[in-house]
């Protein structure tokens, strides 16, 4: 719902001065990730089972989604069940 509002909190004024504590209290509460565009979803997909023991297809999928997650919504899935 939040991600319906997008531009939610724009700065109130042009000045100088006030656009740079807006900017500074933006960043320091990390206020864009709640009312910022929101974030696509990416689907990793792996032939290999997601177990304890992963084989080099699964492990290069669950680190290209532990990397692409700081960007993205993602869901790591395999085709061939858990084992």
């Amino acid at each position: 719902m939040v991600a319906l509002f997008r531009q939610a909190l724009e700065p109130a004024y042009p000045w100088p001065r006030y656009l740079e504590g807006y900017q500074k209290l933006m960043d320091v509460f990390n206020i864009e990730s709640s009312f910022g565009r929101e974030r696509k979803r990416v689907l990793v997909v792996t032939g290999e089972p997601l177990s304890e023991n992963l084989a080099g297809p699964a492990i290069r999928a669950l680190e290209i989604s532990k990397f692409l997650v700081q960007d993205f919504d993602v869901l790591l899935a395999t085709t061939k069940g858990n084992s």
